[in-house]
């Protein structure tokens, strides 16, 4: 492990899979632990990694953190997403306006019921991608991307 992630030694960072990280600038980041329960994590560092923030701690136990995204036009940097395995028949977001400092699950009433199979989970750019697999075919795939997936911002 890096020594500056040694920072989060304190909250047993061994135990931790570090699995997505954005880099906004040479001092700003955030990182993605993943795992069941309160294993998917999310930190910031806003000084090059010399101290790390932890901004979001998962706290369903169905809940999987896979991976996250952020947007990249002018004006919307700070708009980012995570996504987690199905929880209860549904997809499980996670939505942030301000660069990763704060976090909040997005609604999914309005969400479709996440289809039965195989699925697999992947950061592909600034989108990220589902797909559904029956057997050894791929039978369906969806890309949500960042800047025009809608999802509704909770004031």
């Amino acid at each position: 492990m890096d020594q500056r992630l040694s920072a989060l030694a304190s909250e047993n960072a061994s135990n931790f899979e570090f699995r997505d990280i954005q880099a906004f600038s040479a001092s700003a980041a955030v990182i993605l632990s993943i795992g069941e329960g309160n294993l998917s994590r999310i930190y910031q560092t806003s000084d090059g990694g010399v101290n790390w923030k932890n901004t979001f701690v998962n706290d369903n136990a169905a809940a999987f953190y896979d991976c996250m995204a952020f947007e990249k036009r002018m004006g919307r940097q700070g708009h980012g997403v995570a996504m987690s395995d199905p929880v209860d028949g549904k997809f499980r977001l996670l939505e942030t306006w301000d660069g990763g400092a704060h976090w909040s699950v997005v609604s999914n009433s309005s969400m479709p019921a996440a289809l039965p199979g195989s699925l697999a989970l992947q950061r592909v750019a600034r989108a990220l991608r589902l797909r559904r697999a029956g057997g050894m075919s791929l039978q369906a795939e969806w890309i949500l991307d960042v800047s025009s997936t809608p999802t509704r911002r909770m004031a």
